[in-house]
């Protein structure tokens, strides 16, 4: 792995690894309880996604004389800017709605999955956006992170978990060029990169 490639891991652990999250597994029991669950139409995500690229990151190490070197790698900053805003992409939404959507194929909660049940779980996409795959190039990662909790009627955290999308072998990809001259393609990579981590969530053991 080259300097570059390490610096923008480095970014990825920054950005999708705060605090390193919740995890905690429900007990038997308390599933057994469980006889109506909703999933919470409040998803907290960020203002904006991040946008992410070495060269952002030589500037910091190196000063103004490093950003300068670096202007070329960070030049698709503001078409991709453009373009998520272009694409109309609802994080929140698109969250819920495929959380919800592969929940009602599980033997534990599909039958019990209602608009109105008093347990909940709640997410929260704590960070995602793109991330230049290295300096000069004109492809470019998803990087998500979505977070659930199941909460009892009274608050409490029965179940907890936190997955982040794949940044390399099995990475969403999209390229610039795809990006400005297709919005459907960017709305598209997001969602495949929830798809997969939400895939991710319900695997989980927690559950």
């Amino acid at each position: 792995m080259n300097a570059l490639a390490r610096i923008t891991a480095l970014l990825f652990a920054a950005l999708l690894l705060p605090a390193c999250g919740t995890s905690t597994a429900i007990k038997p029991a308390q599933r057994e309880r469980i006889d109506r669950v909703t999933v919470d139409a409040s998803v907290k995500v960020p203002e904006k996604p991040e946008l992410i690229s070495p060269g952002k990151s030589m500037g910091a190490m190196f000063g103004a004389l490093g950003a300068a070197i670096a202007s070329a790698a960070a030049s698709g900053e503001e078409p991709l800017e453009k373009a998520v805003k272009e694409a109309g992409f609802d994080m929140a939404a698109v969250a819920r709605e495929e959380f919800r959507r592969q929940l009602s194929s599980t033997a534990s909660y599909g039958p019990k999955l209602a608009e109105d049940g008093g347990y909940r779980f709640v997410l929260e996409v704590p960070v995602y956006g793109l991330a230049q795959k290295f300096a000069f190039s004109s492809t470019w990662r998803v990087l998500m992170r979505i977070d659930y909790k199941l909460l009892a009627p009274d608050g409490s955290v029965l179940a907890a978990d936190w997955k982040t999308s794949d940044q390399f072998g099995d990475a969403v990809q999209v390229t610039e060029e795809e990006m400005t001259q297709d919005p459907a393609a960017l709305r598209n990579a997001f969602a495949q990169a929830t798809r997969k981590v939400v895939a991710k969530l319900i695997a989980g053991t927690n559950l």
